[in-house]
């Protein structure tokens, strides 16, 4: 009589060649998993992926960080931040360190927005030309290029060098950049601009709030161009300001059908600190912006309407 330990080898040995014969049987299919080898697969997924750049945006610009970052070393200093250790009141006197949390979540926040731009325009971009949406396509690649160009803009007016990385990331390595040369941020940013002015619509059919325009590109075409010919880096080119002056007269030029601009008469209604209204969200004054529920995001009325 065989004992069990005899009978399990047999058991054993006869499955065997049944392993061995069916290691397709093992390997697991990937029926749901998205990869940047398959996504997006419709329009609807490149949207997708450009709707949540625009979701971080809103979340880095609406967040305390930023606001903090950009308005304390100027005229918002206040009189509150007097110990060294208070994160603002190192902003204040400028002797910011690289623990400084609000300047770590404000260059985080961006370069996530950045991260997700990057993932957006590749997609979008990977389209062929017979592809019968290849339109919207390159409408949703020219909204996340002013995306990345409009963060990249407030990250080297604030820290001057930084990593420019302006395609997918793979790896963590990928990641682990130097800093670039200022002039060649400017440039990338121009670059992003520039291809992405003519694939805008001055609006939207379904008057989509807070989606990119081609008056959009061209105001901060025309800021950039201005803001180099300053020169504080010392890399303005001679024709910057002939340029600001040319972007910024064609975001108010109709003639190609353009938006017709105008100020807002109440200028604080566009900050909504006196009387919130749904109308102000489109007022003639307003070229760009990133709309945030108060009551979903934010702790007080000054960085809900920031």
């Amino acid at each position: 009589m065989k004992t069990m330990k005899e009978l399990k080898k047999i058991v054993f040995i006869g499955l065997l060649p049944f392993f061995l014969g069916c290691n397709d049987f093992l390997e697991e299919e990937a029926l749901d998993t998205f990869t940047s080898l398959n996504f997006p697969q419709t329009v609807e997924d490149a949207e997708a992926l450009v709707n949540e750049a625009y979701r971080l945006a809103g979340a880095h610009y609406a967040s305390f960080n930023y606001p903090d970052v950009v308005l304390y070393p100027t005229e918002f200093a206040t009189t509150r931040r007097q110990g060294s250790g208070d994160v603002r009141a190192q902003l204040d006197n400028y002797e910011v360190n690289n623990a400084n949390s609000r300047l770590a979540s404000a260059w985080n926040g961006a370069y996530g927005v950045i991260r997700q731009a990057n993932i957006a325009i590749g997609a979008a971009e990977g389209i062929g030309d017979d592809d019968p949406d290849k339109a919207t396509y390159d409408r949703l690649a020219a909204e996340a290029r002013v995306i990345r160009a409009y963060t990249y803009y407030d990250l080297l007016v604030i820290f001057g060098s930084v990593p420019l990385i302006i395609e997918r990331l793979e790896t963590l390595e990928d990641a682990e950049r130097p800093v670039s040369p200022i002039a060649e941020i400017y440039d990338a940013i121009i670059n992003d601009l520039t291809v992405a002015e003519p694939l805008l619509p001055h609006d939207y059919e379904d008057n989509s709030l807070g989606r990119v325009t081609r008056g959009a590109a061209r105001a901060l075409l025309g800021n950039v161009h201005l803001q180099r010919a300053m020169d504080p880096a010392n890399v303005a080119q001679g024709t910057d300001l002939d340029n600001a002056v040319t972007w910024l007269r064609r975001v108010v030029d109709a003639a190609d059908g353009g938006k017709a601009y105008t100020l807002e008469p109440e200028y604080e209604n566009l900050f909504g600190l006196d009387n919130v209204s749904n109308n102000i969200k489109f007022s003639n004054e307003i070229i760009f912006q990133f709309w945030r529920d108060i009551n979903a995001c934010c702790r007080n009325a000054y960085y809900a309407n920031s």
